[in-house]
């Protein structure tokens, strides 16, 4: 096989703490090191000119003899009839960022499709890998799955960088190091995906359950695609990497979710303001897992949902409170979900559309990423449901 890991980067500041945050997590022997005893490890930048003069050669002197470094200037990547920079004109982030990032991932899918054995490896510019993660990804890999989910940890970007840069320095960024000294940096998005939060997400894409100080349980609708070996049904892809790429690429028995924090950690540094502004939500109830399980997810999600993915420190851990709460929550929402369903006569046409998303193939699944202020009327409209 051969390894093809995509980033997208722009930008002075992400491209600095990429270099000093990031590509030192890369460098541990049992990430990229690793990965290059198994085959061929190139690394796709994805950037604007100005950053790529600045970030390449710096970073093919980090990975040194262990991976090829392609600098792809993504200006130069055409969409329609205009160069990209002219396609997103007018968008603000996080769609500037979600529409360049689909169109390089494509550009780059177009490139490897008729490369037998390539591996995709999807990264974001602000993953860190706990040593092991590509270890643990490539055992999948080689026991004949094609494609490897993983649930990120988002940490907040101002406590945690400084803890990871010396865990790292000092060779201790083990899963359970990494999560014992940065459980205390979780980002308010990741807190607000706790059962009991104060203010639980407007957008459910996980639920949490603590188990212990340094512990949780968390159930992943929509967990990120680390790796997936290319196949031709990546090239209907219409949404972002995550929401439906590994769908689209292999039927569910080919995909493997990692359940375990011990086997595969990633985690993801943003700054607390982002997504500081969402809507407040409440206690979460099977209804709006079951709502956003039908606008915002396939039936295929389910897969993933269903399926218990441990977080744990060194500490021992008391799992089976968290998983009955879980196993009961998760499944009383799938069975709203086919109640609305056997009731679709009485729903109106948006909803309709809706169900015929969740339920229909997956190459017309409409990934709609909607935000609580477009759930709100649906939410009203299926009141009786």
């Amino acid at each position: 096989m051969s390894y093809h890991v995509f980033t997208l980067i722009w930008g002075d500041e992400f491209a600095r703490d990429y270099l000093d945050t990031v590509a030192p997590t890369l460098r541990l022997s049992g990430n990229v090191p690793a990965l290059a005893c198994h085959g061929p490890v190139t690394f796709h930048i994805y950037t604007d000119r100005k950053t790529k003069g600045r970030f390449g050669a710096e970073f093919k002197v980090a990975l040194g003899d262990h991976a090829h470094v392609q600098m792809h200037d993504f200006s130069q990547i055409t969409v329609g009839d205009q160069k990209l920079p002219g396609h997103v004109r007018g968008l603000e982030s996080p769609a500037l960022k979600y529409e360049i990032q689909h169109h390089c991932l494509k550009s780059l899918i177009s490139d490897l499709i008729d490369e037998p054995g390539a591996v995709l490896v999807l990264l974001d510019s602000n993953f860190v890998l706990a040593n092991g993660a590509f270890e643990g990804m490539l055992q999948r890999l080689k026991a004949g799955k094609k494609a490897v989910m993983v649930d990120v940890l988002r940490l907040d970007k101002s406590g945690a960088t400084e803890i990871v840069r010396d865990l790292v320095g000092n060779n201790m960024f083990s899963p359970c190091d990494a999560i014992d000294n940065l459980m205390a940096h979780l980002h308010p998005i990741t807190r607000s995906f706790f059962v009991d939060a104060e203010a639980f997400s407007p957008y459910p894409s996980q639920v949490c359950w603590q188990a212990g100080h340094t512990s949780f349980l968390a159930r992943s609708f929509i967990p990120h695609p680390l790796a997936i070996a290319v196949s031709p049904g990546m090239t209907t892809l219409q949404s972002t990497m995550d929401y439906d790429l590994a769908l689209r690429a292999w039927p569910d028995d080919d995909i493997d979710l990692i359940t375990d924090s011990d086997d595969v950690l990633v985690m993801k540094l943003s700054g607390a303001e982002h997504q500081a502004d969402r809507p407040i939500g409440g206690r979460p109830t099977p209804k709006d897992l079951a709502l956003f399980a039908l606008t915002s997810t396939h039936s295929r999600h389910r897969h993933f949902a269903e399926k218990p993915i441990r977080f744990h420190g060194a500490e021992m851990s008391d799992w089976q409170k968290a998983e009955h709460a879980a196993d009961r929550l998760i499944g009383d929402a799938y069975d709203l979900v086919e109640r609305i369903i056997a009731n679709a006569g009485h729903l109106d046409a948006s909803m309709l559309a809706y169900i015929k998303s969740y339920a229909g193939p997956i190459e017309t699944f409409l990934s709609p990423q909607l935000d609580a202020q477009q759930l709100a009327p649906i939410r009203a409209g299926t009141a009786a449901a």
